[in-house]
């Protein structure tokens, strides 16, 4: 046996790099798995954020009530000052949805388990809502704002 040992003690040199690049590689493979794990959790809790919390709902049903009313508005330019009930809700949920889009942007949220669970929203609502996003932007002089959501909605097409 120690016969064996003393034959290996030449080999040793040679094999430290190869050891050192498998444990390299297991290290990358681990941390890969546990931001990906990380990723899917924070998915998870935005979701059971989205569908539990009181606030929230009423938040959506405020937000379903306020797309409505645009939709039904006769002057779709004039609705924050005929409207600014439903106007401000439509804003509460719009954020929420921009903060999901930039959540998948920066990768903190699962883009895949999104897609999965929010695709018909996301594509739905923005088609409801593109003008208003659009009137949004000309009078606050600023088109990145949802600019994240709508590059979401539209990949999502």
């Amino acid at each position: 046996m120690i016969q064996i040992l003393d034959g290996l003690k030449s080999y040793g040199p040679g094999l430290s790099p190869i050891v050192i690049a498998i444990s390299a590689l297991v290290a990358y493979g681990a941390i890969r798995t546990q931001r990906d794990l990380a990723r899917k959790r924070a998915t998870l809790d935005f979701f059971i954020r989205t569908e539990t919390d009181s606030v929230m709902l009423e938040l959506w049903n405020n937000f379903a009530a306020g797309v409505t009313a645009f939709e039904n508005a006769a002057d779709k330019e004039n609705f924050k000052s005929a409207s600014p009930k439903e106007y401000e809700s439509i804003r509460a949920y719009l954020n929420i949805l921009e903060l999901m889009a930039c959540g998948i942007c920066e990768k903190i949220l699962d883009e895949q388990m999104c897609r999965n669970f929010f695709v018909n929203i996301v594509i739905e609502y923005f088609n409801k809502l593109e003008n208003f996003i659009i009137i949004l932007q000309k009078e606050h002089y600023c088109s990145i704002t949802y600019c994240e959501f709508v590059k979401l909605a539209r990949k999502w097409k």
